[in-house]
C-alpha cells in the first residue's frame, strides 16, 4: 500500500481505537505531519548531455573521491532542516548526476564545461547547488565562485549565509568567524578543513582585504577557496584582478567551478548591434574573462526561467567568438517534490484549471491602474489588500498553533515605481500597526468571550472566509494572534532602501516592486 494511503488508514484506526485520546483535528494534524516526512514523491530529473562520459561514480567507488563534505551536509539537512528521506535521496541522486556532468577536476590538460540546471521557483534550488558544491569540492574543485543576483544587496548576503551554513560551517557575520554553525556541527573528521571563505556576510570580495593579509591561493591546498560574489561589474573586476595577480597574469592550472545563480539575469549577452559590433555586455564579458583565467573551468548556470539561456547563440561557443555561455555540454532539469507548492498547484495547467484558494481581485486596477506613472497618488489601500494583510496575520497564527516557527513573509508588489511603493509602504505600515495594536490590547486573556472590537471581528471573518477548513479552531488561532504579529515588521525593499534595511528580519511584510 502506498505511504499516503497507509498513513490515512492508520489515522482512521487510531481514531476508532482511542476516540477519547484526542479529537479528529489532532489526528488529522498528526497524519499530515507524517505525510510531510514519508509521503513525498519526486520524479527522476530530465538530462540532455550529448557525448558525455561518466566518471564520478567510479571515482567514488575506487576511493579517489571521498564524500566527506557531502556526508556532513546530508546530516545537516536531516537533523536541522528536516528533509524527508525521499527528498534527501532525490537530492543525493541529482547532485551526483550534476557533479558527473561538471567534469572531472583531476583530468589533466585544458578543458571547459558549460551547462544549465533548471529548477522551479522556491523548490530547493539553493539547497541543491550547495549539495553540488559540497560534492564538487570533495571531488577536487579548488576554486568555487558563486554568482548571485545583482540587487538588492541582501540577495548576496542570503546566499553567503546559506554557504556559511551548508558548506563552510562557520558564521561569517561575526567578527572572528569562529562561530560554528550548520555543517560545522556535523564533521566527518575531527579536524576536517571545510574551505577558505573569501567573502563574508558583510562584505563582497574586496581586493585590499586580502592584499593586506597576504592571502594566497595554494594550488596544493586540501581545501577549496570559496567566493560569493554579487553579479555586478565591480566585484567581478575585483576577483579577476586579484586572481590575475596571484598568477602574474598567466592562465593557471587549477580546476574552477563557477555557479551562476539566476543565470537569466545579467549573464546573457544582449548586445546585437546593427553595425556588426559583437562586444558583449559588461557582466557577460566579465564572466567569460573569469572562466578564461584557468585551463580547467566548469560553468554551471542555475535558473527557474531558462529561456534566455537556451536562446544564446550556440555557434558563439568557439574561441573566435569569445566563448559565450550557451549550455553546450548539458541541460539538467530538476524535478520538484510532490508537496511543492508552485504555480501549477495554484493555477493548474492550460487543460485543467484550479480555482481553489484563488481570490478574484476586482478593486486593484482602480487603485493601481496598469499603466500608471511614477507620480500616481495612493490615498488609501484597496479593500482587497487590507483583507490580504488580515489573511496573512491569521495564516501566521495558524502556523504557530501547529508549532511551525519558521519564517513567515508576505509580498506586496503593486507598482514598479519607487515613489508609489513608498506610499503603499506607509499605508501598509499603518494598517498593520492598527491590527497589531488591537491584538495587543483586546485579544489577551482574561478578555475572553465574544469579541466586540472591529479589528478582531474582521480577523474572525477572515478566518471563516479563507481558513475555516484548515482543521484549526478559531479559538486556537486567536490564542496565537499576538505571536503572529509581535515580531513581524513591514519593510520597504527596493534599491533605495536596501542599504539600510535589516537583512536578517525573518517575519515581514515586504513592500517592493
Amino acid at each position: 500500500m502506498p505511504p499516503r494511503e497507509t498513513i490515512e488508514a492508520m489515522r482512521t484506526s487510531l481514531e476508532m481505537l482511542y476516540p477519547k485520546a484526542a479529537d479528529g483535528a489532532v489526528y488529522r494534524l498528526l497524519a499530515g505531519e507524517a505525510m510531510k516526512q514519508v509521503a513525498v514523491d519526486i520524479d527522476p530529473p530530465i538530462v540532455l548531455a550529448p557525448d558525455f562520459e561518466p566518471w564520478f561514480k567510479d571515482a567514488v567507488a575506487d576511493g579517489r573521491v571521498k564524500l566527506e563534505r557531502w556526508y556532513s551536509y546530508k546530516q545537516f539537512l536531516t537533523h536541522v532542516k528536516g528533509f524527508a528521506p525521499q527528498v534527501l535521496d532525490a537530492l543525493d541522486h541529482a547532485s551526483r548526476e550534476v557533479v558527473d556532468l561538471l567534469g572531472d577536476p583531476n583530468q589533466q590538460g585544458s578543458w571547459k564545461r558549460r551547462g544549465l540546471v533548471i529548477g522551479d521557483v522556491q523548490s530547493g534550488k539553493t539547497a541543491t547547488y550547495i549539495g553540488i558544491v559540497n560534492k564538487a569540492a570533495d571531488a577536487g574543485y579548488k576554486l568555487v565562485v558563486l554568482l548571485t543576483g545583482g540587487d538588492p544587496r541582501s540577495l548576496r548576503q542570503q546566499t553567503q549565509y546559506r554557504v556559511d551554513e551548508g558548506f563552510l560551517g562557520k558564521d561569517s557575520s561575526v567578527v572572528k568567524h569562529d562561530k560554528i554553525i550548520g555543517v560545522g556541527k556535523y564533521p566527518t573528521q575531527s579536524k576536517f578543513l571545510r574551505g577558505q571563505g573569501m567573502t563574508t556576510y558583510a562584505k563582497d570580495f574586496i581586493t585590499a582585504t586580502f592584499i593586506g593579509q597576504a592571502v594566497n591561493i595554494d594550488p596544493n591546498a586540501d581545501h577549496p577557496y570559496v567566493f560569493v560574489v554579487k553579479k555586478n561589474t565591480k566585484p567581478l573586476e575585483n576577483i579577476i584582478s586579484w586572481l590575475e595577480g596571484q598568477f602574474d597574469g598567466e592562465q593557471f592550472d587549477i580546476p574552477m567551478l563557477v555557479v551562476d545563480d539566476e543565470s537569466d539575469y545579467a549573464s546573457v549577452n544582449t548586445n546585437y548591434s546593427a553595425t556588426g559590433d559583437k562586444s558583449p555586455t559588461a557582466i557577460n564579458a566579465k564572466i567569460r574573462e573569469l572562466l578564461k583565467l584557468t585551463t580547467r573551468s566548469s560553468y554551471m548556470a542555475f535558473t527557474a526561467t531558462p529561456f534566455a539561456n537556451v536562446f544564446i547563440d550556440h555557434n558563439s561557443y568557439d574561441e573566435a567568438l569569445k566563448d559565450d555561455l550557451f549550455p553546450h555540454h548539458y541541460i539538467f532539469a530538476l524535478s520538484s517534490p510532490s508537496n511543492y507548492v508552485g504555480a501549477k498547484r495554484h493555477f493548474g495547467t492550460s487543460g485543467e484549471k484550479v480555482v481553489t484558494g484563488l481570490v478574484d481581485i476586482t478593486d486593484a486596477h482602480e487603485a493601481f491602474p496598469p499603466k500608471h506613472k511614477s507620480h500616481l497618488s495612493v490615498p488609501a489601500l484597496p479593500a482587497s489588500l487590507e483583507e490580504a494583510i488580515r489573511a496573512f496575520v491569521v495564516a501566521s497564527a495558524i502556523r504557530l498553533s501547529r508549532g511551525d516557527k519558521s519564517a513567515r513573509s508576505m509580498l506586496v508588489n503593486v507598482s514598479r515605481f519607487k515613489h508609489v511603493q513608498s506610499q503603499v509602504f506607509d499605508l501598509v505600515t499603518h494598517q498593520f500597526a492598527r491590527i497589531k495594536n488591537a491584538i495587543e490590547i483586546h485579544a489577551q486573556p482574561p478578555t475572553w468571550g465574544t469579541d466586540t472590537h472591529e479589528v478582531l471581528i474582521q480577523l474572525a471573518q477572515s478566518y471563516e472566509t479563507h481558513f475555516a477548513d484548515t482543521q484549526t479552531t478559531w479559538f486556537a488561532v486567536r490564542d496565537k494572534l499576538l505571536g503572529a504579529v509581535i515580531d513581524t515588521t513591514v519593510e520597504l525593499v527596493n534599491s533605495s532602501r536596501d542599504k539600510t534595511s535589516d537583512d536578517k528580519v525573518r517575519n515581514m511584510i515586504a513592500v517592493g516592486g
